[in-house]
């Protein structure tokens, strides 16, 4: 069981890092073509020309690297690239050690190394531990080579006081690395939690659209049946029959064109607040042919986004039943002024009506002022002098 576990979080891991490590491993060829094609020219700069060809050599093998990767899938194997990275390391050292111009223990030498070790540290392709064994593993050899057989170019104790250096650059990179990679790891990990959850949300919706078809076109079906068994045989059709008949299918179709569109609408509200918002408003709008205007501060279009889903998904049939009456007893362009604070957010409805104060402005009001009321939110309406204002406040977390 606890194999069979680790093989579960093993293959989990790879699926999370599978593109890290490609996308790593390119970014490796890719820098580590440069820096060869820059010592390429630096050495002839020099005319130092053994360096300049094993330089070039570098510069051809990452090419063929690179060619022969990206050609067949089989050689894009992360450990060759972790064997190239380990003998040009150990190349470096040598032409270090050999180079008949500048001094191994040249300040600006050692500076180099240590921006190649934090370099490769970012790009590593691989686990920590196993950035950590390499570069382990590539420094007892540099310090096996250089201290048991010494050169002439330079001594004992400067060999090793220029390898004390080496030792906290690889301490600070190792926990680097290891640091990069839990963040890397931590942003997959984050990405794949959303895809899941936008499965699950399409999922959702899915099921939800086809109970609807079912219920919707399943009553509508069964009405017609019924209607349909109702004929007798030779029954001549006439125009009650055939406007039930019409009737029964424009209702059903209705019916389920508006469970389709709430849960368009529910959607778009969920992705984004303030552009679902408006979609919705200005869709109902320009099919009534009327101007709409919104009022939104500039400053607090980023708070928007603290509308909880549960917020969103109530607010939709009270907009909803706000846009109708106001389509049905409204006037002129309609001023929508949205505002959110710490806990709630403000919309406010300015538009000209046909009814005068005291008329009977109440269809839809009744439940609109009960959902509000009950979720502990506030509502207020005047109308005064042919002009109508609603003001609603709707707290965040529903």
């Amino acid at each position: 069981m606890i194999s069979f576990h680790s093989k579960i979080q093993k293959d989990r891991y790879e699926i999370l890092t599978i593109h890290d490590r490609k996308f790593s491993s390119h970014l490796f060829a890719y820098i580590f073509l440069l820096a060869n094609v820059l010592g390429v020219y630096l050495e002839w700069r020099r005319s130092c020309f053994i360096l300049l060809y094993l330089d070039l050599a570098m510069v051809f093998s990452t090419l063929a690297m690179v060619y022969y990767s990206r050609k067949n899938s089989n050689f894009r194997d992360r450990y060759f690239y972790i064997l190239f990275l380990c003998i040009s390391i150990l190349l470096e050292f040598e032409t270090m050690a050999h180079d008949p111009v500048g001094s191994f223990d040249n300040p600006k030498v050692g500076f180099a190394n240590t921006l190649v070790v934090i370099l490769t540290s970012i790009i590593f392709p691989e686990k920590p531990k196993i950035y950590r064994y390499i570069w382990f593993f590539c420094y007892i050899i540099f310090y096996i080579r250089f201290s048991i057989f010494e050169l002439d170019s330079f001594s004992h104790d400067r060999f090793w006081t220029l390898a004390t250096y080496y030792i906290p650059t690889y301490i600070f990179s190792s926990f680097f690395n290891n640091h990069w990679f839990r963040v890397r790891q931590q942003s997959f990990k984050q990405t794949h939690t959303i895809r899941i959850l936008q499965k699950k949300l399409i999922a959702k919706e899915r099921k939800e659209v086809i109970q609807d078809m079912h219920d919707f076109l399943g009553s509508g079906l069964t009405d017609l049946v019924q209607l349909t068994n109702k004929l007798k045989p030779g029954q001549v059709l006439d125009f009650a029959l055939i406007d039930n008949f019409r009737r029964t299918v424009i209702v059903t179709i209705s019916k389920l064109r508006s469970r389709l569109q709430n849960h368009e609408e529910e959607k778009l509200l969920n992705e984004d607040f303030l552009m679902g918002f408006k979609m919705i408003l200005n869709r109902r709008y320009e099919i009534s042919r009327r101007k709409i205007r919104f009022l939104i501060p500039e400053k607090k279009k980023g708070d928007f986004s603290k509308v909880s889903f549960g917020a969103r998904k109530f607010l939709l049939p009270v907009i909803s039943e706000v846009v109708t009456n106001d389509l049905k007893y409204g006037a002129d362009d309609s001023d929508w002024e949205l505002d959110v604070d710490s806990e709630s957010i403000w919309i406010t409805l300015s538009t000209s009506t046909i009814f005068q104060k005291g008329s009977s402005f109440g269809i839809g009001k009744i439940s609109i002022t009960r959902r509000i009321v009950d979720c502990g939110g506030e509502l207020q309406e005047t109308t005064d002098l042919g002009k109508y204002k609603l003001f609603m406040k709707i707290p965040f977390n529903l």
